[in-house]
């Protein structure tokens, strides 16, 4: 692409059955001439990098689970939130396993999915929340203060790059400071699963699952989609 310039490109690929599942995608963006790369290698981070976006979406039956983990820091205090789709939404998604499906129009408002601690990355507390789970995650690593302090000095830095007002090579101690601190990513395995919701044949809800980081401050960290089908 030319600076400044746009560009679509389509990927298309079936998933067998013998890798049905959660699937992540994930684009990375980035030039060398002009010398503009993302963050990181390995910490895809599309809330702090703008080289970076992700997608996550499952399809699924009824009172099926499925399992996915949760990828964070040594220590962490994470807040995960469930909340179903409105149909506008659902229809927004635009994926292929939609065609020719209705919403379903009954929602549920509280109590339709149960999200479970399967095994932690780190000693793992976690208190239910009214929809999700708040978890509270200690391991040797990083402190929480230093964490929060180290995420705003890379905010502020990247903003001022992006604003033309500094380089990146004069910001090069911070990110190596920060890249070791992404070296410490855990796994959290957890399992989210919907009740039988009723759904007829040739209908579905759409179900998100929304990761907040209580230590960044910075809005959603991520999270996936699931689309339950009758």
């Amino acid at each position: 692409m030319p600076a400044l310039g746009a560009a679509e490109t389509r990927f298309v690929w079936t998933v067998p059955p013998s890798q049905s599942g959660h699937k992540c995608l994930f684009a990375q963006v980035f030039s060398f001439s002009p010398l503009d790369l993302p963050v990181d290698d390995v910490a895809l981070d599309p809330r702090l990098d703008r080289h970076v976006a992700q997608l996550n979406l499952d399809i699924l039956g009824q009172a099926q689970a499925v399992n996915f983990n949760l990828v964070h820091r040594a220590n962490a205090r994470i807040d995960l939130a469930i909340r179903a789709l409105q149909p506008t939404e659902l229809m927004a998604l635009r994926h292929p396993a939609l065609a020719g499906i209705a919403p379903f129009p009954d929602i549920p408002k509280r109590g339709w999915a149960e999200l479970r601690l399967r095994k932690g990355g780190g000693e793992v507390k976690a208190e239910p929340m009214p929809e999700g789970l708040r978890l509270s995650i200690t391991g040797r690593g990083i402190s929480l203060d230093d964490q929060k302090q180290l995420g705003a000095a890379m905010r502020a830095a990247l903003k001022a790059i992006g604003a033309g007002k500094t380089q990146a090579l004069a910001h090069r101690d911070l990110f190596a400071r920060f890249r070791e601190m992404t070296r410490e990513a855990r796994q959290t395995g957890l399992s989210l699963r919907t009740p039988r919701l009723g759904i007829p044949k040739g209908q579905a809800i759409g179900v998100e699952g929304i990761g907040i980081d209580q230590v960044a401050g910075d809005g959603p960290m991520g999270g996936l989609t699931l689309v339950v089908s009758g």
